[in-house]
């Protein structure tokens, strides 16, 4: 990507694809098609042609709860907000781009469950609220009264009585004309979900227990005890319970109450991530991209695994998986096209306008444990878990083998492939003859050459980065900064700067002419990459935007993963699928998000030589906790200002905290006062890592003294008091 060192570009998401399910998935069947929730959209899939027909929604939330309906379509979000969506010609089979939308924000937190009884939206939140929205009149009634626990679900009785499953183990009945609650039946257990029919419930708890229910006299009878119950669906007299491993088919067989009989119970696959009943058979959507209808199994050629990596070879982009190379077209304003092959839905909705730019696939090159994979030389280098394969870029056919033991990292250059297995690295000329080896201490982490191919890189599990010339491979510089292996790390297009992801949770920026680090930046990544000398993006759980040592934006998106940037545009791996940033032609807009990122900088530390000491303390003490050396560093902490060390503790890792946990137990009866602060300091930074044992023991006998030394503090000002009382100054 070429951008100008004046200018610094914004990005927005053109398109997602690649994926059909998470765990957090919701899906329904009509007419042939899936309505499948993922992320912060709610996608209309086809089965007949296995192709994306549409996609709803416009916040940026997570997709919690949606519904649909003959008119209209519900689709409740995270944040407690909900979208509704109406088409206003059903007879017309062309496809309309725009609909008419309302978007209410009615609950307080994440919305459970939606029905729709008698032109009467009725919704529920994980907040306790229950509301009764008039789709005619499009204005809300009344919130329902008598509950403030958790609502789960909502079961319709009859037209005009639901009941909720709530999270204070019981079930409530409203009347939708009443706010006032009409009835509540009380459980042993939490409830997980219920199903009613006529006069009899049958509710689930999350102990798998589950019990019928008279809704007239409330008595109980046991059933079935169930083995991790992830989701149950009664329709058309036909239940189904998915557990993790067993779903069981069950039929109604009477008319005002349930009279269940067994059908079928068999085995399922744990990537089931949820279903909806067509006829007397599940439709399942997996994990692996698929949706499974009976003896049908639906697939679209994504991936069935995690992307690892991705690369842009011209116009095309490549995914790489475990079990595949997903090879992607992207086209660029198709918005004709797509209207023409959506012209088919009939009576379904309309989406809102869509996306001038789409991903699709164009080739598959299925694989066996892959770990990573390059060009070079026209072809594609593919690392496995037995060596490398390498295929022709054109027909995707393989042409070789080198059996040469797991594959870590392979990164190539015009006249050079490197390729990692353990602590050694080969390298192949464009004979794919090995040409020359090295062994490095460790075993190689990940590796790549610099932009213009004089310096290869590797990092170890040793948690450095080694920096060697090449071709000569004379080491020039050795990166050491990091307290666990560099997982992945970029370099800038002038060569002058590197920036690495941690396991320990921080990034850092070097300067490659004398490996200084120049910031270190709290965040979890696995991937980054530079866009020019100086922006770079990493993957966090956003997206982070960085001009060298000052943060731009945050990148909304769902787990995000691999990153490989284009020319005007950059991919990334969110789960199986890909999202594409395409870049503006006009300049970013600040936002004021950067202040709310804690960073540490060389600058900001008035000693460097102490922070080195204060890193090397912890290391010592990672293999010795004598007393001598807890002493030593006691002593060398006391000497620290404060404010210095509150820099130190923003950017320690999980395994330092707990050496500091411990240091701090040991020498809390020296000066109470010094180890309060820092422990206090500690847990502000660190607060989910330092609530242990440790902290509890710490925290109890940290008061007791802090209290101790009050009290000594206050008999001591008295005594002062006293012995100045018969003195006067003149």
């Amino acid at each position: 990507m070429h951008i100008p060192q004046d200018f610094i570009p914004d990005f927005t998401c053109k398109t997602t694809t690649g994926a059909l399910c998470n765990r957090h998935s919701i899906v329904q069947y009509k007419d042939s098609k899936c309505y499948v929730s993922l992320n912060n959209r709610l996608n209309l899939w086809d089965l007949n042609s296995t192709e994306l027909l549409k996609s709803f929604g416009t916040r940026s939330y997570r997709v919690t709860s949606f519904y649909v309906s003959e008119h209209y379509l519900f689709i409740g979000y995270e944040d407690g907000s909900i979208e509704i969506i109406r088409n206003n010609d059903f007879n017309n089979n062309q496809l309309i781009e725009l609909n008419e939308s309302t978007i209410l924000k009615i609950h307080p937190k994440r919305v459970s469950k939606i029905i729709v009884m008698d032109d009467r939206m009725i919704s529920a939140s994980t907040g306790g609220t229950i509301c009764c929205y008039d789709l005619l009149l499009s204005e809300m009634l009344h919130y329902f009264k008598g509950n403030s626990a958790s609502v789960e679900n909502l079961v319709p009785l009859n037209n005009s009585k639901f009941c909720a499953v709530c999270g204070d183990k019981s079930i409530k009945i409203w009347n939708v004309d009443s706010e006032a609650i009409e009835d509540a039946i009380a459980f042993d257990g939490y409830v997980f979900d219920a199903v009613i029919k006529g006069e009899e419930a049958l509710v689930f708890l999350k102990t798998g227990s589950s019990h019928f229910v008279n809704l007239s006299d409330k008595s109980m009878r046991p059933f079935e005890k169930f083995r991790n119950i992830r989701n149950v669906r009664l329709k058309s007299n036909i239940l189904c319970i998915q557990c993790q491993r067993k779903t069981s088919i069950f039929e109604s067989m009477k008319e005002n109450s349930l009279g269940l009989h067994l059908l079928k119970r068999f085995e399922s696959s744990t990537d089931y991530s949820n279903f909806d009943l067509v006829g007397k058979d599940p439709c399942f959507i997996s994990l692996s991209n698929r949706i499974v209808l009976g003896n049908n199994i639906y697939t679209f050629g994504f991936h069935e695994n995690d992307v690892t990596g991705i690369k842009i070879e011209k116009s095309r982009i490549y995914s790489l998986s475990k079990d595949k190379i997903v090879v992607w077209e992207r086209m660029v304003d198709n918005l004709l096209a797509t209207s023409e092959n959506a012209q088919t839905l009939g009576n379904e909705f309309g989406e809102e306008k869509l996306s001038k730019e789409s991903l699709v696939v164009n080739s598959c090159i299925n694989l066996s444990g892959a770990t990573c994979f390059a060009f070079f030389c026209s072809q594609i280098v593919v690392g496995t878990n037995e060596g490398v394969q390498i295929f022709d870029s054109k027909f995707y056919e393989i042409k070789s083998e080198l059996n040469i033991g797991k594959v870590i990292s392979i990164d190539s250059i015009e006249t050079a492939l490197a390729v990692c297995t353990g602590n050694v690295i080969r390298f192949y000329d464009s004979a794919f003859s090995e040409c020359n080896t090295i062994t490095v201490p460790e075993t190689v982490v990940y590796s790549r050459f610099s932009p213009e191919g004089d310096y290869f890189l590797c990092s170890c599990l040793d948690n450095k980065i080694y920096q060697f010339k090449y071709p000569s491979l004379e080491l020039r510089v050795v990166l050491y900064g990091h307290s666990l292996p560099v997982r992945h790390f970029s370099i800038s297009a002038d060569q002058k700067l590197l920036v690495s992801c941690g396991a320990d949770k921080l990034v850092k920026i070097w300067g490659l002419e004398f490996g200084e680090c120049r910031k270190t930046i709290v965040g979890d990544s696995a991937n980054v990459e530079f866009l020019n000398d100086t922006l770079f993006i990493f993957s966090d759980k956003e997206l982070q935007y960085f001009n060298y040592f000052e943060r731009l934006k945050k990148l909304k998106m769902f787990n995000p993963g691999a990153i490989c940037i284009g020319h005007d545009y950059f991919v990334v791996g969110t789960g199986s699928g890909l999202a594409v940033f395409g870049m503006s032609k006009y300049e970013l807009a600040r936002d004021d998000e950067s202040s709310e990122l804690v960073t540490v900088s060389p600058k900001s530390i008035a000693d460097v030589r102490d922070y080195d000491m204060f890193l090397c303390h912890l290391e010592r003490l990672e293999t010795d906790f004598s007393d001598p050396s807890v002493q030593e560093f006691y002593q060398f902490i006391e000497k620290l200002d404060f404010n210095e060390l509150k820099k130190y503790l923003h950017v320690i890792d999980h395994v330092s905290i707990r050496i500091l946990l411990e240091v701090i137990a040991q020498t809390i009866d020296l000066n109470p006062l010094t180890t309060s602060r820092m422990f206090v300091q500690l847990v502000k930074n660190h607060r989910d890592v330092a609530h242990t044992d440790t902290f509890r023991k710490i925290y109890s006998k940290m008061l007791e003294r802090v209290r101790n030394t009050r009290e000594l503090y206050n008999t001591s000002l008295a005594q002062l008091d006293a012995d100045l009382s018969n003195y006067t100054i003149d």
